[in-house]
């Protein structure tokens, strides 16, 4: 049966412009208020009962609602990664995927989506700061020999997943070494850092990206900032893009690029080609895109 998926803002403010209260509209529209409230929380209502909604505001349907893609995880596990169930929305070049401005009451959006460390003995810490018109995103970590390297996830701008426009083939980024004064007097305390980078897709599911040398990114050892980009093009890119082990235990073959959840990075000691390992280290992160161009 086929669905709809309202715009909730939309929705409330056809209503104030109509004056009219939930009870009022379900009455004028002949649905029940737990349908409405359905409508009003932007899950998914039959294609009638939809129609029935929008013709009792004097609206167009597609104007209010968007049909149910298959593809699109529901309403209800949105939660899981602590987004809003917001039908996702595509953005420019221009616009930031995680701008990493920290905003709360009407306007939300907590670019951490959460972290994660071995509980063998682990850590990890991620920090939003402003330098200068920027802000950027802080980790430090120190992962411990026996356990899998930690990781901090981010949510897209304004915690709701961001659709994919057809040539936004990259996810750019960019990142360098951080480290305390007092540290960099001996090379030990300072190792090469390592980044690898994993893509939560339309259906939840994550992704690790690789190239031919291996995992993404070549040991970080510069304070200056540099650029990297992820290639999001599946086509051809069996060896690109691996299921990640433990993420969803279904048989999928091939991400489903089309709208981005979650951006995960696993941070740890760099050594080329590897997946980051052993030790501890602090590093940076700022101007998280979708682009059409490297």
């Amino acid at each position: 049966m086929a669905t709809r998926i309202f715009d909730r803002t939309k929705l409330k403010e056809a209503m104030r412009e109509d004056g009219l209260t939930r009870g009022e509209l379900a009455e004028k529209a002949d649905v029940s208020l737990s349908l409405l409230d359905k409508a009003l929380k932007a899950e998914a209502v039959g294609e009638a009962r939809a129609t029935a909604i929008a013709e009792a505001l004097n609206l167009p349907l597609d104007e209010l609602a968007r049909p149910t893609t298959e593809g699109f995880r529901d309403k209800e596990l949105y939660p899981l990664v602590g987004l809003w169930a917001e039908p996702p929305a595509e953005q420019p070049d221009e616009v930031p995927f995680q701008n990493f401005e920290m905003h709360e009451g009407k306007i939300v959006n907590n670019p951490i989506a959460g972290l994660w460390a071995s509980p063998l003995g682990s850590r990890i810490s991620a920090t939003v700061l402003r330098e200068g018109n920027d802000r950027i995103l802080r980790i430090e970590f120190d992962n411990h020999p026996s356990g899998y390297p930690g990781n901090v996830s981010v949510h897209p701008t304004g915690m709701c997943g961001r659709k994919r426009m057809a040539e936004q083939q990259y996810l750019t980024f960019e990142v360098r070494a951080w480290n305390n004064e007092a540290s960099l007097e001996d090379e030990k305390d300072n190792p090469p850092i390592g980044l690898a980078v994993r893509v939560r897709d339309a259906l939840l599911v994550q992704w690790e990206y690789r190239t031919k040398q291996g995992y993404l990114i070549e040991p970080i050892v510069d304070s200056a900032w540099k650029g990297y980009a992820v290639d999001l093009d599946y086509s051809g890119g069996a060896l690109r893009w691996n299921k990640f082990i433990g993420g969803d235990n279904r048989s999928l073959m091939k991400p489903d690029f089309s709208v981005i959840t979650t951006v995960v990075f696993e941070v740890g000691r760099g050594l080329a080609g590897l997946r980051p390992g052993a030790g501890k280290g602090c590093l940076d992160i700022r101007n998280l895109r979708l682009r059409s161009k490297m």
